[in-house]
Formats: C-alpha cells, sequence, structure tokens
C-alpha cells in the first residue's frame, strides 16, 4: 500500500526484487554482509529500502519511443548527446548510466515526448535550455 504523502517510485520487476532480496539480506542481521555494514547503517538502509518498496510501482514501459520511466533516454542538448535512463536512481546497478527521475526539470520537460519533439526545461541556474528527445528504448532491451 502506498503512503499518501510519500512520491512513487517506478520501478522494473528486475530492480523490485532486487532491492526485496536486499532488503530480505539485511532483515537477517545475522548475515555477514548485513554485519558489515554496522547497526546505525543497517537500519537506515532497511529503513529506506522498505519505504521505498512500500511506495513504488512495479513498471515495464512499452517499447513505443515514448519518454517515460524505464526507458533508456537519449536527447540532444546544445548540440551535445546525452543518455540517461528515466526513473528513480534505484532502477539501475549500472554505475555507468546516469538516471534522472521524470520529476526533475529535465525528466518533466521530456516526460510523455517522442523522438524528434522539443521541450524547454529550466536550469538550477534559472537559464531556459532546449532539448531534443533522439531515442527512448525500454531499459532492460536497451542493456540486454
Amino acid at each position: 500500500m502506498l503512503s499518501k504523502n510519500a512520491p512513487i517510485s517506478w520501478l522494473t520487476q528486475q530492480s523490485y526484487d532486487r532491492l526485496k532480496a536486499e532488503l530480505d539480506v539485511l532483515l537477517d542481521k545475522r548475515s555477514d554482509e548485513a554485519l558489515a555494514l554496522g547497526p546505525e547503517a543497517l537500519e537506515g538502509r532497511i529503513r529506506q529500502l522498505t519505504s521505498l518498496l512500500k511506495n513504488s510501482r512495479v513498471h515495464s514501459p512499452d517499447d513505443d519511443g515514448v519518454v517515460e520511466p524505464g526507458m533508456l533516454v537519449e536527447v540532444e542538448i546544445a548540440g551535445d548527446t546525452v543518455r540517461f535512463l528515466m526513473g528513480s536512481r534505484e532502477i539501475s546497478d549500472h554505475g555507468d548510466i546516469d538516471v534522472f527521475s521524470e520529476k526533475s526539470p529535465l525528466g518533466a520537460a521530456i516526460y510523455g515526448k517522442k523522438p524528434g519533439e522539443r521541450a524547454t526545461y529550466t536550469a538550477p541556474s534559472g537559464r531556459a535550455i532546449d532539448v531534443v528527445v533522439l531515442s527512448a528504448t525500454p531499459f532492460m532491451d536497451a542493456v540486454a
């Protein structure tokens, strides 16, 4: 059940299963892996995972080219191609892929867009930045 005021995190089934397995390990305090974290870190991570899993929805996006959580997105910003995963940081265990939330300025601007569509978002500096969506493919298909 989702908490009323907690933000929803969109996770792939694989990410949900991986995080649930991590939580199960941490809940078994006799585990060497859990003990290595130390009691405070252990309890903090248990709280974090419990909240995340409680307030998440499993989402497997269609391969329809629409920018949404779970999609590997390529955009053009100021002549540069930027590639990132749209969704919760917990969705990926691949450290080489940047992750942007759909609630971030860039994510919100391109959410629901298809290749070729343009958008503008406001950077933290206050500057308006133009972006063009180049592609959006399901994350698991892109890394498989």
